[in-house]
């Protein structure tokens, strides 16, 4: 579905991710909220090349990626990479009951669910390896969303900095190990911190406190629809 602004796609992916596809199964919640959702709408909105994210969980952020391209009537292909391992496991066949559906299915139930099917490519595997069918192409957005812990943010900023032409763009830089990785991605020369916000990504004021960062590539295209 194509939306005016930034709130009518948020509010598109809350509807979607508060109404589960099972009536079993409990509400979720978009993760990237508030100032930081609409950031990452607001610089896919504007670049005009495709966006690959590491760390999709159940798609919010490619809901978000998607409608933003929808918003701004351009053209361009939603990459996730992530294991969707949830619900998958050795342990969770034996401890989950039949109907609770595995990460993979309720990934791509709710990108069905948001119209989006025809912008969405997602490769279920880790990173590193990076995946063979798009191991030579260029995306303007990149997000690094996945484990957050060294070595996960390293090896994923590395991996998305040599093929991302404008925006690096990493969640919860709160944590020590995502922090150093965008410091190493600032001290090559070739970035600069374009901006940062909080999000509580909890219910309430006592949420959780996030911080989402963006970089932009130094002398990078920074593509504008027109």
């Amino acid at each position: 579905m194509k939306h005016a602004d930034a709130d009518g796609i948020i509010g598109e992916v809350e509807e979607i991710l508060s109404t589960p596809i099972n009536d079993n199964l409990v509400p979720q919640r978009l993760h990237i909220r508030d100032d930081a959702a609409k950031l990452l709408i607001e610089i896919i909105a504007k670049t005009s090349g495709d966006y690959v994210e590491i760390g999709s969980f159940v798609g919010g952020s490619a809901i978000l990626a998607a409608g933003a391209m929808e918003m701004a009537g351009r053209p361009g292909i939603v990459f996730c990479v992530d294991p969707f391992t949830r619900g998958e496991t050795e342990l969770d066949t034996l401890v989950l009951p039949q109907w609770v559906p595995s990460q993979h299915q309720t990934f791509w139930s709710n990108i069905i669910r948001a119209g989006h099917q025809h912008r969405v490519v997602a490769f279920k595997q880790y990173n590193p390896p990076f995946p063979e069918p798009i191991y030579f192409r260029w995306f303007s957005v990149g997000l690094i969303d996945g484990n957050h812990i060294f070595p996960g943010p390293q090896l994923d900023a590395h991996t998305l900095a040599k093929r991302i032409t404008d925006y690096l763009l990493f969640d919860n830089a709160e944590y020590i190990d995502v922090e150093t990785a965008i410091q190493e991605m600032l001290n090559t020369g070739e970035w600069e911190e374009y901006r940062s916000v909080e999000y509580k990504s909890g219910r309430g004021e006592e949420g959780k406190t996030n911080i989402f960062t963006v970089l932009r590539r130094i002398g990078g295209t920074h593509e504008v629809v027109s």
